[in-house]
């Protein structure tokens, strides 16, 4: 089965994308991802366990909407999984 481009639009095997928007978030290397996980959070990029990484809430929210889903929400409406 081929993919289509929709569905390797944002496969990138040596970087960490925006599953929503493409934006560039940070290389994979040898030593791990740069930035890594906690700068990127406190840079407000949103992570969604066994899906990827968002730019921020907004992409999320776009990408929720696209494929008919719900993300787990934090008390104040945001997607959030880690507590931050």
């Amino acid at each position: 089965m081929n993919k289509t481009d929709d569905e390797t639009r944002f496969q990138d095997g040596d970087k960490v994308i925006c599953l929503e928007c493409g934006q560039f978030l940070a290389v994979i290397s040898e030593e791990g991802i740069v930035p890594g996980p906690e700068e990127l959070l406190l840079a407000k990029a949103v992570p969604v366990p066994h899906v990827g990484w968002f730019c921020g809430q907004q992409c999320g929210n776009a990408f929720e909407r696209k494929i008919g889903c719900t993300f787990q929400r934090d008390l104040d409406g945001k997607i959030n999984y880690y507590g931050v």
